[in-house]
């Protein structure tokens, strides 16, 4: 009897456990009491009744629709470790029972006398190795003697744990395929895998934390690069020429990327830059003619995206645009960056907005497909290089505002005439170099011109006969194409 008394008050124990989390992650009860529904004799459900039968209202939140659960889960859980064979999971659980569950990425190869001790695979055999740290580490410091095109990099030798590749370790090695580092490693050094044209396949342990300058540059066949998460820098010319990479994820615990840092990456259709970046070096996106998105944390205090461009929102400059940019007629921008559009060779038209004071130097560089360019009445200054191979322009407005012009500014590009407004009072040399299409240049003053070799024009002569456009035409693509030219008076 005793014990059936027993069992009695445990079932009703666990029933109360139940019900209380039932409450607790489900619907909310009825907190007046939790009192259920009284069953009305015609067969509908009531709730509490007041006199005379009509419906009473409960007080506090009876009768509102029940807030959803939203799931509070504890801290993850290793429910199996990964090995190199096999992943693992983790787990984790909310009060309501509920859980979660993720797969864990499969884990490094755990190396001893070069063969891994789960898999049994061997680690390439007859690389450099050079101690490091007061002896305590090793460096792989070349290929040495090893003829492997996949190689596999052990996580330790004779003892001590390879925790760096070494600058130019791998430089210039062709018939490369793929790299297997291991979850030792904490460095890559400077140009460490450049010109591995071969490489197609590379994988980077999270361990690592620093890749150093032009790591990975010249990479052409590697199509996508996992940055791990421990990565603070993308520096100078990483990822430079990595041609046939179609997306790479940059981390959050990224905060500036270098010059040039993914240079000549025409296989990338998008970018997402998340709200660490702080610095963002010039030409980093150059000549990524395949961008079509460009994407930036809203979160991001430094630079904001609009229309496909991307601003540094302190400066209203406009630092890297695409084919398919419109770059904001909002006033967000004020100028167009150094190589904004530099080798946006998809780029066909382009309206400038009123906002925008100057274009930058090799802003619109090789933009081969630009036909068409509107340039506000507010542009005082066009930068050197501006429109440089710009195959496609035949003509272009350069509007009254328009003060000076750059070295370069239109050299190699399609011009077949243009109009020198009377407010340029200053052009710089090869502005018109190699411009073999151009019949016509007028100048709305063709008078007090002068041309010197030197930037102070201190050996000044004057021009004449620029009212003649042919002449105009020869002056300034050839007889005086390499000099200063300023206009006085």
């Amino acid at each position: 009897m005793k014990h059936k008394f027993l069992a009695v008050i445990m079932a009703i124990a666990t029933a109360l456990c139940m019900a209380f989390s039932v409450t607790a992650c489900g619907e909310k009860g009825n907190e007046t009491g939790n009192n259920p529904p009284v069953v009305d004799p015609s067969g509908g459900e009531q709730g509490n009744q007041g006199e005379g039968g009509t419906q009473k209202p409960d007080d506090g939140e009876q009768g509102e629709t029940p807030a959803p659960h939203v799931h509070s889960f504890g801290e993850w859980k290793v429910t199996k470790e990964s090995t190199c064979k096999e992943a693992g999971t983790k787990k984790r659980s909310c009060a309501c029972g509920e859980k979660e569950t993720q797969t864990l990425p499969l884990a490094g190869h755990d190396f001893e006398n070069m063969i891994c001790k789960v898999c049994g695979i061997q680690a390439s055999l007859g690389l450099e190795y050079t101690l490091i740290n007061e002896d305590k580490e090793y460096e792989i410091s070349g290929l040495g003697d090893c003829k492997d095109t996949d190689l596999i990099i052990t996580n330790n030798y004779e003892g001590a744990p390879v925790t760096s590749i070494g600058d130019h370790a791998f430089e210039l090695c062709s018939k490369l395929t793929s790299i297997t580092i291991p979850d030792s490693v904490i460095t890559i050094g400077e140009m460490t895998f450049y010109g591995c044209t071969s490489l197609i396949s590379i994988t980077i342990p999270d361990s690592v934390t620093s890749l150093g300058e032009g790591a990975f540059y010249g990479c052409e066949g590697v199509n996508s690069i996992d940055i791990p998460d421990n990565v603070t820098e993308i520096k100078a010319y990483s990822f430079s020429r990595c041609g046939e990479m179609t997306s790479i994820d940059i981390p959050s615990s990224v905060t500036s990327i270098g010059i040039s840092a993914f240079l000549g990456c025409w296989g990338l259709t998008s970018i997402d830059i998340p709200s660490s970046v702080t610095l963002i070096g010039r030409s980093a996106f150059t000549g990524c003619s395949g961008l079509m998105e460009i994407k930036v944390d809203t979160k991001n205090q430094t630079y904001h995206a609009k229309d496909n461009c991307l601003i540094e929102t302190h400066s209203q400059t406009l630092i890297l645009g695409c084919k398919t940019s419109k770059i904001p007629d909002d006033g967000s921008v004020t100028k167009i960056g150094d190589g904004a559009f530099d080798g946006c060779s998809g780029l066909t038209s382009i309206t400038i907005p009123d906002s925008v004071t100057s274009i930058g130097g090799d802003a619109f560089l090789d933009c081969f497909g630009l036909t068409s360019i509107t340039i506000s009445n507010n542009v005082t200054s066009i930068g050197y290089g501006a429109f440089q191979d710009c195959k496609g322009l035949t003509s272009i407005d350069i509007p009254s505002s328009v003060t000076s012009i750059g070295n370069n500014a239109f050299s190699s590009s399609g011009l077949i005439s243009i109009t020198i407004p009377n407010s340029v009072a200053w052009i710089e040399w090869g502005t018109f170099a190699f411009c073999s299409n151009l019949k016509e240049v007028h100048f709305e003053n063709p008078n007090g011109w002068k041309v010197s070799r030197n930037e102070d024009m201190s050996d000044a002569k004057a021009v004449s006969g620029l009212d003649d456009p042919a002449t105009a035409v020869k002056y300034l693509t050839d007889t005086y194409c390499w000099n200063y030219w300023k206009r006085e008076g």
